[in-house]
């Protein structure tokens, strides 16, 4: 488990003195380490037990790579909007643009070519439709970056759809009915999670609520109420499973729905553990970095995995 302070480690790490070529610096600012949050595309039709169908995967590619460019040209955007604040910022300060290694100009001109890179995949590859669901993912991002992520509570909530909307474009790209299940588990499930980042960036500032306040709305007293609702929220989530597996469509869907039942001790584990290290201070800045990076949560990821296709199998 990493602690806390090395958050920032790749930021640190490819920040030292010796210059970076221009490649190198815009793939940093595109922040490739943060497409892994677009793998979300590729549920709904994985879900809806038609992941043997080659085109539904290539649909599912195509919007991945949509949504990670239209989420970097934001990424690039916010990046542009808060350098003043990242540069007073621990690990923040050593991004590209706060740094000063990358010039505004090249930034500016990356954002459209990014965008348009992104919202024509979509459109040429996929459908306009797909591409419509892009351009509103792209605006509310935006509106989140200048306004909506100083507004306390709606910013989480903002998160917390933003990552819903993966999962609906997922499911327009792949032309599957997404479960309403499914959208409510996500809704309180990307809660808990924007709610443990938001936590961690307070635990962070804590002796500067004057700086908390001014960036972000929030202050030092608001961290037990946002634990107390993200951990809520996060059982909540897993609450919602466990009524999706009394439905009938489990009975339709799956050869054996009893064995289901033991994803929700390990969902349980996983969002306690979560928050647990949050609370600990040991947190990346980003929880589903965090995630991917740590062998636990890997693990409860695949025994989760594993217990879906043996449901379905046997």
């Amino acid at each position: 488990m990493a602690n806390h302070e090395h958050s920032g480690m790749e930021d640190r790490s490819s920040a030292g003195d010796r210059p970076q070529s221009l490649p190198r610096l815009l793939l940093r600012e595109l922040r490739l380490h943060q497409w892994v949050k677009n793998v979300l595309v590729f549920l709904p039709f994985i879900l809806a037990h038609e992941w043997d169908i080659t085109d539904k995967w290539i649909s599912a590619v195509y919007a991945f790579f949509s949504f990670s460019l239209v989420a970097s040209s934001v990424y690039v955007v916010n990046d542009i909007w808060d350098r003043e604040a990242d540069r007073r910022h621990p690990t923040k300060r050593y991004r590209p643009i706060a740094s000063g290694a990358l010039s505004l100009r090249v930034a500016w001109i990356t954002v459209p070519i990014v965008l348009l890179g992104g919202l024509s995949l979509g459109w040429f590859l996929i459908s306009p439709k797909f591409a419509g669901v892009l351009l509103l993912y792209g605006l509310v991002n935006c509106s989140y970056t200048f306004y909506l992520k100083r507004k306390v509570m709606l910013d989480v909530l903002i998160l917390a759809g933003l990552y819903t909307t993966r999962l609906y474009g997922g499911a327009v790209a792949t032309q599957v009915e997404i479960s309403e299940w499914l959208m409510g588990f996500s809704l309180f499930f990307f809660l808990s999670l924007a709610l443990i980042k938001r936590y961690t960036e307070l635990m962070d500032r804590k002796d500067d609520d004057a700086g908390i306040r001014s960036s972000r709305g929030y202050e030092a007293g608001d961290l037990n109420l946002l634990m107390s609702t993200g951990i809520s929220s996060g059982l909540i989530s897993v609450l919602i499973f466990a009524l999706y597996l009394n439905s009938e469509t489990v009975r339709q869907m799956y050869v054996l729905p009893p064995l289901l039942w033991l994803i929700t001790p390990v969902l349980i584990y996983w969002i306690m553990r979560m928050w647990s290290v949050a609370i600990r201070g040991n947190m990346h800045d980003d929880p589903v970095v965090f995630a991917v990076r740590d062998w636990v949560s890997v693990s409860c990821g695949v025994l989760i995995l594993a217990l879906l296709f043996l449901s379905t199998q046997l």
